[in-house]
């Protein structure tokens, strides 16, 4: 990937998360960038799993 393809691709994440409420922003980059599993997610957002 090229600079521009980066900066495009960039762009489009940027809009796509602020579409989203903050909670499932949020659960989403706990999921995707910080790896977090079922049970890791489930307890930082204090909730059980299911």
């Amino acid at each position: 990937m090229n600079c521009a393809t980066l900066t495009l691709a960039d762009d489009g994440v940027r809009q796509v998360l602020a579409r989203l409420t903050p909670r499932d922003r949020r659960i989403l980059l706990l999921v995707a960038w910080d790896g977090l599993s079922g049970d890791g997610l489930a307890q930082v957002l204090g909730v059980s799993r299911g």
